[in-house]
């Protein structure tokens, strides 16, 4: 009665700048670059979240939750641009990976949260959730973390 086990699918963009000290480039085509100052990157992903969540009873039928879980990210698509700090014939100021990146399990899920009744068949909630790398994500095995907020509307 209050535990519950989630799962779904989400499309996700993901936008984020990197230094070039936080990328692995050692598997590059072109070979590792030592002189790349930073990256910025939009990904196209499918996030495959497997959660279990915590209720606590609260006062008329209100109820906090904790979560926690693992996610697989599919890749679709990552989009780079490059910053070096000396061009190089072998170094691409932009690049672009389609499907190459999967992380099974690869990210761990944290939330907490609150649903209230809004009427007898359903219930309105907050998810203010984290996403920690287990691993290297995508092209440059980059250990980015996630925030956000889910918004959650239960059918009774």
């Amino acid at each position: 009665q209050n535990w519950s086990i989630q799962s779904g699918l989400t499309y996700a963009v993901k936008r984020y700048s990197a230094l070039g000290t936080e990328y692995n480039t050692s598997a590059w085509p072109g070979g590792r670059s030592d002189n790349l100052i930073r990256a910025e990157a939009v990904c196209f992903v499918i996030d495959i979240p497997i959660n279990l969540r915590r209720y606590f009873n609260a006062k008329n039928g209100n109820r906090w939750f904790v979560g926690g879980g693992v996610s697989t990210y599919l890749m679709l698509r990552e989009d780079y641009d490059f910053e070096y700090t000396r061009p190089s014939p072998n170094w691409s100021p932009t690049g672009s990976v389609k499907g190459e990146n999967n992380h099974l399990m690869g990210i761990a899920n944290l939330s907490f949260g609150y649903e209230t009744g809004v009427s007898k068949k359903f219930n309105l909630g907050i998810e203010p959730f984290m996403k920690l790398p287990l691993t290297g994500i995508g092209q440059g095995e980059v250990k980015f973390l996630s925030f956000g907020a889910n918004l959650i509307l239960k059918l009774k």
